[in-house]
C-alpha cells in the first residue's frame, strides 16, 4: 500500500515502512508499538482488518501482531537464544509479507567457559520437581529465569518459578507446568522429557528433565 501511494518509497519489509514513517515524522520511533499506537488512536481499525491481521501475523508468545518470524541458532522459532559458549551465532529473520529470509549474526564473547559445566538440570528424587544442581557438591541451586522447549519453540516459564525457603533453592513444579490455567504451557505432556534452560547470576544452563505430575 505504501509503494502504491509513493512508488519511490520502495518498501520491501514492514521494517522499511516503520523506518520511512519515522523519517516522515508520522511516528516517534521505528517500532511496531509506535506504529499501532498512532494508527489506532488516529484512524482505528475495522473488525474485518483486525481479524485478518490476527490470523496472519498474531504471535501467541509475544501477544503482538508481527510481520516476521525469527529462527534462532538452535533452529527453533524464537528470538530468544541462550549462548552457553563464546562464538558467533546466526539468527534467520523471515519476512512473512515478502517471503524473503535475512540473517543476523551476533557475536558473544562474555561467557566464562571455566564454569560452563558447573550446573546440571535434574529431576528431584520425587520426580515431580525440576531444578538446578551443582555437579560437584550435588547441592540444589537458585535461578531467576526459566525456559522450556516445546515442539521446537522456546517458552518462558519464569512466572511459575517456586522457591524452597528452608533449603534455599528454586524449582519448577510439574503440576503447575501441566496446568495451563495456572501459568502452564500448552503442548506439555505428562511423563515426557523436555529440554530446559535455567539462568542465574553465573550463566545459562541447559539440560533435559521429565515433566511428571504429582498425584494428590
Amino acid at each position: 500500500m505504501v509503494n502504491e501511494e509513493d512508488p519511490s518509497a520502495n518498501c520491501t519489509t514492514f521494517q522499511d515502512v516503520l523506518d520511512r514513517a519515522k523519517k516522515r515524522g508520522d511516528i516517534s520511533e521505528a517500532t511496531e508499538d509506535a506504529f499501532w499506537t498512532v494508527l489506532l488512536s488516529e484512524q482505528g481499525l475495522d473488525e474485518n482488518l483486525i481479524e485478518i491481521l490476527k490470523l496472519a501475523y498474531f504471535n501467541k508468545s509475544t501477544k503482538m501482531i508481527e510481520g516476521y518470524t525469527v529462527t534462532n541458532p538452535d533452529n527453533k522459532i524464537s528470538n530468544i537464544y541462550v549462548a552457553a559458549e563464546n562464538g558467533t551465532y546466526t539468527f534467520k529473520i523471515k519476512d512473512i509479507v515478502t517471503g524473503k529470509t535475512y540473517t543476523k549474526k551476533v557475536e558473544v564473547n562474555n561467557v566464562d567457559e571455566s564454569i560452563k559445566d558447573k550446573y546440571q538440570v535434574v529431576n528431584s528424587l520425587s520426580k515431580h520437581v525440576i531444578t538446578l544442581q551443582n555437579k560437584e557438591t550435588s547441592e540444589l541451586a537458585n535461578f531467576s529465569k526459566a525456559y522450556i522447549i516445546v515442539e521446537g519453540e522456546l517458552k518462558d516459564i519464569s512466572n511459575i518459578i517456586k522457591i524452597n525457603e528452608s533449603k534455599n533453592y528454586n524449582y519448577i513444579y510439574s503440576n503447575n507446568l501441566l496446568n495451563r490455567f495456572n501459568g502452564g504451557v500448552n503442548g506439555v505432556e505428562n511423563g515426557k522429557e523436555y529440554e530446559f534452560i535455567f539462568i542465574n547470576d553465573e550463566g545459562a544452563w541447559k539440560g533435559k528433565a521429565v515433566v511428571q505430575r504429582e498425584l494428590m
